[in-house]
């Protein structure tokens, strides 16, 4: 395994998968880690590593690598670096900066964005509106926690000139 624990703390249950068209390059063990999943999740690594969409081979990607069973799922994904971030701030803003079903997203806040993007809520029953924010109320405590972790880590390596 190409991660160390304390005393094994977090044991995967499968090898990090060598087969895939996505090359990890770093696989974290994920399932002991996915928030209200945790423990009971098909998403068993999150890996940094060769992009399979790259035929050069000189691109890096994010990707869930997710198992179903005894294989591998092709539901796993992979992302180029830059979108995980983006939708990173996508996530707070829509979980925690919504007004009136609005989310204003500054100018200069994605590549290329000059101008302010107002988002608006896309047409939904009143059923799923309850579903979205019956979950954002029962996960909030767990994302804000995530959100948080991200946010100390940013700013420390931002005080340590390294971003």
């Amino acid at each position: 395994m190409p991660y160390q624990t304390n005393h094994n703390t977090y044991p995967a249950t499968h090898q990090v998968p060598q087969s895939l068209l996505h090359k990890p390059v770093y696989a974290m063990p994920y399932e002991h880690f996915d928030g209200m999943y945790a423990n009971k999740t098909d998403a068993i690594y999150l890996s940094i590593g060769i992009a399979q969409y790259d035929e050069n081979a000189k691109e890096l990607s994010a990707k869930i690598m997710r198992n179903i069973g005894s294989q591998w799922s092709p539901q796993s994904e992979e992302l180029p670096i830059h979108r995980p971030i983006d939708l990173s701030i996508l996530i707070a803003k829509v979980l925690f900066d919504r007004i009136n079903n609005n989310v204003e997203i500054r100018g200069g806040t994605y590549i290329s964005q000059k101008n302010e993007i107002i988002l608006t809520q896309e047409p939904r029953t009143q059923a799923e509106i309850k579903v979205f924010q019956s979950w954002i109320q029962n996960n909030e405590s767990v994302i804000k926690e995530r959100l948080n972790a991200l946010c100390d880590i940013l700013n420390d390596l931002r005080r340590r000139n390294k971003i």
